[in-house]
Order: C-alpha cells, then structure tokens, then sequence
C-alpha cells in the first residue's frame, strides 16, 4: 500500500509526464531530426508508451503521424544510430517488436538501410555509434522474416563475427590499467578517455548478453565474457575505491562517477554467470551512500546528461531480488527524480540543448520514459536503446 507521501511524489511526477509529452508533441513538428537519440524516433517510442499509461488515443495518433513521417524519410541520411538511419531501424524494429506498429510482411521498409550497412565498413571504435549499428544488425539478423543462411545474413553475421572480435581485442588491450593510472587520468580531465572507456566495457557487456540467446559464435562469445568480466570487475573495484577514498575528487566530477558507476554495474548484473553477488551488493550499496553525501552539495548538471544515469539505476532496481536492497535503490531514484529543479527550468534546458530539440530518449523522452518506468509496475524494455538493457 502507497504512502501520503509515495502518492504525492507519484502524482506530481503523473503531472510532470503530462507536460512532457505535451512538449514532444509540440516540438517534435518542428524537429527536422528523425533520429533515435534526440530526434522523432525516439520521441514517437515514448508516446506510444505514454499512450498506453495513459490511454489516450490522441497520443497514439500522434504517435502514428510521426512515425509515417519517420518512415517517408528513411532512405536519406547516414548510417550513425544516435541520428542517423540505424538508429531509425532500431527504433521501428523495437515499435514492431512491442506490437505499437505493425508492418506488411511483404513490405521491407529496411532495405535501404541494410543495404548501406551491407555495403558499408562496420565502424570498430566501440563507441555509442558503432556499437548501435551492430546492434541493428544484430537485431535484425533475428527478425522472423528474415530467411537464415541467404548472402544478406550471411553477410550480416561475418560484419558481426567480426565486431566481436574488435570488442575481445580492445578488452585485451586494456587488462594492464592500473588503479593508479585511472585516478591520474580522472584527475587530469584532459581527456575524458576512462569514462568513456567504462561506458564501452559496459555496452560490450550489455551486447554479449544478448548474444549468449543466439551463439553465433560460441568459443569467441566464452572468451569475450571472460576478457569483460575481468575489466567489468577491475573497473567496478576502482570505481567503488574512488568514492570511498577520493573525495576531493569526486566532488569535482560526481555526476561522471555516478553515471559510470550505474551504467556498468547494471551491465554486470545481466550476466547469469557473475558469482560475487552478495560482495558487489554490499559494496555497491555503500558507494551509493557515498554518492548521495554529496547530491546536495555538487553542481546540478545538464539534464540530458543524467538520463543513462536514471535509465540505469530504474534497470538495476528491477533486477535486484534482495527486498532491502530493491527499497533502497528504489528510494535513490525517487531521490534523483524529485531533485530535479523546477519543471520550466528543466524544459528550458532540453530545449535549448545544442542538438536542437532533444527530444529524443537522450533528452526529454528519455526522461519521460524514465519516470513512466517508475510509476508502471512492469519493466518497460525502452532502454536497450541506450544499450543499457
């Protein structure tokens, strides 16, 4: 049974959505950007899920529109996925998928992109761009139309043999890092090279798990999950010692941390295999303490940045089985979500984010979907598109 006080925060962030989408609507007239990250892909995944909370059939209708203007422009563009044609594909796949939108079964509204692809070198610098297009094609190659062992398929399966090979290499590479050498280049700030390096251990980690469901390759798969639950480890222990022990630091960089501690951490817990459970539990717990010590007094950063941050800790929430752990994570959400400055603030700052609208799931969608995330009792499946789940 809901609290007073649960039921406030509940209706408070009920009416914080409605705004949302109410913006996404708006904006999303104006957005030349079809994308996934910050354009009409994105923002067409949140109002199909809004609709569905709310049961609004307006929504869906304007889901629908979008999504047909969506589709008009799918030949034109590039290839990235944050704003660009496999990011498009992802999307409509992930709509098909979850019965928002169905497609003729003799109409393949992808041919165009698959083609590219086919044509096209798989970019292998693990960043969120490469990784999102082996995710396309790892989607598709598992889309019950598509007919196994034809040259597309095969095709596609090499670009993705070959990507996971890239992933085990990079992981090799980086074994010999030091605790030592991670708080010197932290420190630095001159290049953010380990954060981002903690984000592409995590989507590595994320695209082996759902790999391990298709064993396209079986004996490169078990040494590429070995290589990454080596790093994933490694980074977790530093990152649980930087909060413990580098203060100072932290206080400078708190939002980085946190989104690098919850985007990797629930990367590990999608592993069947991990066995510290209890350890990472413990340990994790009280790095989150830590961090919530320092919530008050740290600078408030751009909202869009703290999307991954809040769509990770919603995914861990959902699988931690351990009632008080599940409370208590739930409650540093709730936190995350009420410490948001007011609503005309927030807007404010989507909207004038310098990619335009951002109304995608990197920006305002994103966040709605966070929040219809934490008011649904059921898992929303939203944010594979961040490569997080």
């Amino acid at each position: 049974m809901k609290t007073s006080k649960e039921t406030t925060l509940n209706n408070k962030l009920d009416t914080f959505l409605s705004e949302l989408a109410k913006l996404v609507l708006l904006h999303a007239n104006f957005s030349d950007d079809i994308g996934l990250y910050y354009g009409k892909t994105g923002a067409a995944m949140f109002l199909y899920h809004f609709e569905a909370y709310k049961e609004n059939e307006i929504y869906y209708d304007f889901a629908n529109e979008i999504t047909l203007e969506i589709i008009d422009g799918i030949n034109d563009g590039n290839l990235n996925y944050t704003n660009g044609l496999s990011g498009v594909g992802w999307g409509i796949n992930y709509l098909v998928r979850n019965d928002f939108i169905a497609i003729p079964a003799d109409t393949n509204i992808f041919s165009n992109i698959d083609s590219k692809i086919i044509k096209s070198l798989l970019p292998v610098n693990l960043d969120t761009e490469s990784m999102g297009s082996a995710s396309y094609i790892h989607a598709s190659l598992h889309q019950s139309s598509i007919i196994k062992q034809n040259l597309e398929y095969l095709l596609k399966e090499e670009k993705i043999i070959a990507f996971m090979e890239k992933m085990l290499s990079s992981l090799e590479a980086i074994k010999s890092i030091t605790e030592k050498h991670f708080f010197h280049e932290l420190k630095s700030m001159k290049n953010p090279v380990w954060i981002n390096l903690i984000e592409k251990v995590a989507q590595i980690g994320v695209f082996i798990a759902k790999e391990g469901n298709h064993q396209l390759h079986p004996h490169l798969l078990e040494k590429t999950k070995e290589a990454y639950f080596l790093m994933s480890r490694k980074l977790l222990s530093f990152l649980f010692n930087l909060i413990i022990k580098e203060k100072q630091l932290l206080s400078a960089i708190y939002y980085d941390v946190r989104k690098m501690l919850f985007t990797l951490y629930n990367s590990y817990l999608q592993m069947p295999e991990y066995t510290d459970k209890v350890n990472l539990d413990n340990e994790f717990t009280v790095a989150v303490l830590t961090l919530e010590d320092f919530f008050p007094t740290s600078p408030y950063p751009h909202p869009a940045a703290d999307v991954q941050a809040l769509a990770a800790l919603a995914n861990i929430i959902q699988r931690v089985n351990h009632g008080s752990y599940h409370r208590f994570f739930e409650k540093i959400l709730k936190n995350m979500l009420i410490s948001y400055p007011d609503q005309k603030s927030l807007i404010t700052a989507f909207i004038n984010h310098k990619r335009e609208l951002n109304i995608g799931i990197a920006g305002l969608s994103g966040l709605g979907l966070v929040i219809l995330q934490y008011l649904t009792p059921g898992p929303l499946p939203w944010n594979e598109s961040l490569l997080l789940n």
